[in-house]
């Protein structure tokens, strides 16, 4: 029984991963967007987002990390594990782009300005290294290949 319940709750993950990683590319977006329009950085949009993107994160990794434990995914042992990392550190470096946002909110410098940047882009980086070794994992290596790439030019 227990395992059938881990089992199913682990499947919901495809469902539950989505959302914060649009969330966390939407922030990155935002942030961006005021930096090149010359506005301050954590606003309430990037604020909402990295909150949703947070939230998300702290539902989705443990049901991965379900899903690794209870699915079978034959020859694709080692990308499995550094997909299961690569999100535990995607989730730890999204909660310090947060922390740092709420100190920036407090403290206005262009230091700390910077960092928060930066650590929210390699949020959004690890993700998308993240995301992409799911795909790869459901979907097979390569699958993100430009479909004509293996055929020959005439």
């Amino acid at each position: 029984m227990q395992s059938h319940l881990a089992e199913y709750l682990g499947r919901l993950h495809p469902l539950f991963v989505h959302f914060p990683i649009a969330f966390l590319l939407g922030a990155g977006l935002v942030e961006i967007i005021a930096l090149l329009r010359r506005k301050a950085l954590g606003g309430p949009a990037a604020s909402a987002m990295l909150i949703c993107a947070l939230v998300g994160s702290l539902v989705a990794v443990p049901l991965g990390w379900l899903n690794a434990s209870t699915s079978n995914h034959p020859g694709a042992e080692k990308l499995v594990e550094y997909h299961r990392w690569a999100g535990v550190a995607t989730l730890a470096i999204t909660v310090v782009a947060l922390g740092l946002m709420i100190w920036l909110k407090n403290s206005r410098t262009r230091v700390l300005a910077t960092i928060y940047l930066v650590v929210l882009l390699l949020a959004v980086g690890a993700a998308i290294i993240t995301a992409h070794w799911g795909g790869e994992i459901i979907y097979g290596e390569g699958y993100f290949s430009y479909a004509g790439a293996s055929e020959e030019i005439e």
